[in-house]
């Protein structure tokens, strides 16, 4: 559904299923600006989302990233660590706030 939603307003979207094909379009498309993860997506070396959030910020620090879960609040970090995404949607979430923000970013 937020494949569908993107593509429509002309975002170009790729999708994965796992978090090892997302490692591998992160190594091999340079042109990808935005990342949208689970949190929870789990089995990239029994990684989740959020450890390759870290790793995506450090290849591509321009990207814009986003986190989401069911969880009702994003995972805390600690002083030392930076979070690495820039907004954090609790699931269910509003599609249409989504696409507002990714608008503003353009």
């Amino acid at each position: 559904m937020l494949r569908r939603h993107l593509s429509r307003i002309g975002h170009q979207v790729s999708v994965t299923q796992n978090l090892n094909d997302a490692k591998g379009m992160l190594d091999e498309d340079p042109t990808i600006d935005v990342f949208i993860i689970d949190l929870h997506l789990n089995d990239y070396k029994n990684d989740s989302g959020l450890t390759f959030l870290h790793e995506v910020a450090e290849k591509k620090p321009s990207s814009f990233r986003i986190l989401f879960s069911g969880f009702p609040d994003p995972p805390s970090s600690s002083v030392q660590e930076l979070q690495p995404w820039h907004y954090y949607f609790k699931k269910p979430f509003d599609v249409q706030e989504l696409i507002r923000l990714l608008e503003q970013q353009n």
